[in-house]
């Protein structure tokens, strides 16, 4: 899929312009809607399948493919398998601008999450400590004022 797209595995996935896409929405002209060179998926809907803007990338997708004579049982299953594919994509794209936008790449922000998590454990750990000793801390003080 990545091949017949052009598109490499580290490239950054960006959706297509949300002017482009309310434009195509409106009008339904072809001209205005993606093309082979302007090869973007909308991500501003939940179920990609119901984009105007993403059926005609997957008619685009489904007519490149089969040029290339590629095996396929319907064409309906290319489609699904499209729609699939850009599930993963816009799922790639939430990831990478959530991280993208706090604090760098998804490794780090992963990185950053488990250093925290630890340190909450081992406070809870320590916590424990701490009122024993207090308490032991302050018998000590009443017996030494007892006495």
């Amino acid at each position: 899929m990545n091949k017949l797209i052009e598109r490499n595995r580290s490239d950054k996935v960006e959706p297509a312009p949300n002017e482009a896409v309310l434009k195509y929405k409106c009008t339904g002209q072809d001209e205005d809607g993606p093309s082979v060179d302007a090869f973007q998926a909308d991500f501003s809907k939940r179920l990609l399948e119901k984009s105007p803007w993403n059926i005609r990338l997957a008619l685009i997708f489904a007519t490149d493919y089969t040029k290339q004579g590629l095996p396929f049982n319907q064409l309906k299953d290319i489609s699904d398998y499209f729609f699939r594919y850009l599930q993963t994509l816009q799922t790639a794209h939430r990831m990478m601008a959530r991280t993208g936008t706090s604090r760098g790449t998804a490794h780090k922000e992963s990185s950053r999450h488990n250093r925290i998590q630890k340190q909450k454990k081992s406070m809870r750990l320590l916590n424990p400590l701490t009122y024993n000793h207090t308490d032991t801390l302050d018998q000590i003080i009443s017996s030494l004022k007892a006495s």
